[in-house]
């Protein structure tokens, strides 16, 4: 858990250090940004499951799923300057469902350090807490993952993010199970 905050605590300072960054060479109102604002997504992963469970230290079984149909929605905040250091943050719920009929979803807040090369071109990477919901098994808790992709900017309002995903938790009964979800991810997103 100490690392958990720790790790937050880092991106939150990064964060907050680049709120009261100004440019030298020009006045702070002429900073220009690729985007800044409330950001609405539409996210589409390609997603694997795999599970981990042990059983009383002396068994453990493997299971490994591909979540076919996945969509989901995120609400954040972005802020873009050119070539500055940025940051977004967002809140995204995942809807998953498999070939065999499992389902479930996710809930993930996730933070970003960001960097804009050029008008229409970024990178992100951060961290991730998320809590995982399944219908096959229940009792995970709060998990901690990263994150990091490329943004294509089409507009200041417009953009389209492709990156890699990865959320781990765990669950404690009977038996000891961790689980990691990882794959990459499509959004769209709309910044307002």
């Amino acid at each position: 858990m100490k690392s958990i905050l720790t790790v937050l605590g880092i991106t939150l300072l990064i964060s907050l250090d680049c709120l009261g960054q100004t440019s030298t060479t020009a006045a702070p109102s002429a900073r220009e940004y690729n985007a800044q604002g409330i950001k609405v997504s539409i996210v589409r992963p390609s997603l694997t499951f795999q599970a981990k469970s042990s059983y009383n230290d002396s068994y453990q079984e493997v299971t490994t799923k591909i979540v076919d149909s996945t969509i989901g929605l995120s609400l954040g905040y972005v802020q873009l300057p050119i070539k500055e250091i940025g940051w977004t943050t967002n809140l995204t719920y995942l809807n998953l469902s498999s070939a065999n009929g499992d389902g479930g979803s996710i809930l993930r807040a996730d933070g970003n350090v960001a960097y804009t090369f050029i008008k229409e071109l970024n990178l992100k990477a951060g961290v991730n807490l998320n809590q995982i919901t399944s219908e096959s098994e229940r009792g995970y808790g709060v998990g901690l993952g990263y994150q990091g992709s490329i943004g294509f900017q089409v507009s200041k309002n417009f953009g389209m993010d492709l990156g890699y995903t990865e959320m781990n938790a765990s669950s404690q009964r009977n038996y000891q199970t961790t689980a990691k979800i990882s794959g990459i991810e499509l959004a769209a997103n709309f910044v307002f």
